[in-house]
């Protein structure tokens, strides 16, 4: 949820890539827009290299304002690195995880995905990061 401490922790671990989704556990708005980036910043200071993949949170139905608020935050704190010259990070837009004709079959409450749902999570966010571990080892 956004605790410098874990990010910290993160940023002593040997990774290949590191995919950042923590939103939807965010207590509210407000402690995401507070938190996201400094998140980000204080794993960046460590590892300035690391792959970074922002994922923004699943739904189900059409995002509602809470939904592209969430995703506005995460984009901003992925919009700011790009600026600040980080070739390191890559967004992952939820709103592909699911096919829209079959969104009720991707969770049983309308907020944990399912195997199902999770698998098709996987398929979305996969090619993102085998992209930026492929191009993270071409320049080592």
């Amino acid at each position: 949820m956004g605790e410098l401490a874990i990010a910290e922790h993160i940023a002593s671990r040997d990774l290949a890539c590191f995919v950042m989704d923590y939103d939807y556990n965010s207590p509210s708005l407000e402690h995401l827009k507070e938190t996201h980036e400094p998140f980000f910043k204080k794993i960046r200071e460590v590892q300035p290299v690391l792959p970074v993949v922002f994922v923004t949170h699943p739904f189900y139905d059409k995002a509602n304002e809470n939904d592209k608020k969430r995703i506005e935050i995460v984009k901003t704190t992925y919009e700011n690195a790009k600026e600040n010259g980080d070739e390191n990070v890559y967004f992952v837009d939820s709103s592909k995880f699911f096919t829209k004709e079959m969104r009720d079959l991707y969770a049983v409450d309308n907020l944990h995905p399912n195997d199902l749902g999770q698998f098709s999570m996987a398929e979305t966010i996969f090619p993102t990061v085998k992209k930026a571990i492929r191009r993270s080892m071409k320049n080592d």
